[in-house]
């Protein structure tokens, strides 16, 4: 799994390249300067890689499928790993006293 800073770098940088694109666009068909078909082509480019790198990642933030990578959630991570791990030894024990009767 991506860690959660991880897809929030991407979710803003999907929302400035979206940004950028725009403005380009905007731009380059306000001024007319010598190559605005160019310009404004990247432009659509740059919008359409933005908004799905927005989507994509801002989508996997809202329906939380990313590793927590705060302190509170590594925590979490560890307690839920030693729980785990006592469990699986009294389970070995179990069987371990059923084995020698």
């Amino acid at each position: 799994m991506v860690p959660r800073s991880s897809l929030i770098i991407r979710s803003l940088a999907g929302a400035y390249i979206t940004y950028l694109g725009g403005k380009l666009l905007v731009d380059s068909l306000k001024d007319h300067p010598d190559n605005y078909v160019f310009y404004a082509g990247a432009g659509v480019v740059f919008v359409i890689i933005g908004i799905f790198w927005l989507g994509k990642y801002g989508s996997k933030l809202i329906k939380k499928e990313y590793q927590d990578d705060s302190v509170m959630g590594q925590l979490k991570d560890k307690e839920e790993q030693s729980e785990e791990a006592e469990t699986e030894e009294a389970e070995t024990e179990e069987a371990e006293t059923k084995e020698g009767e």
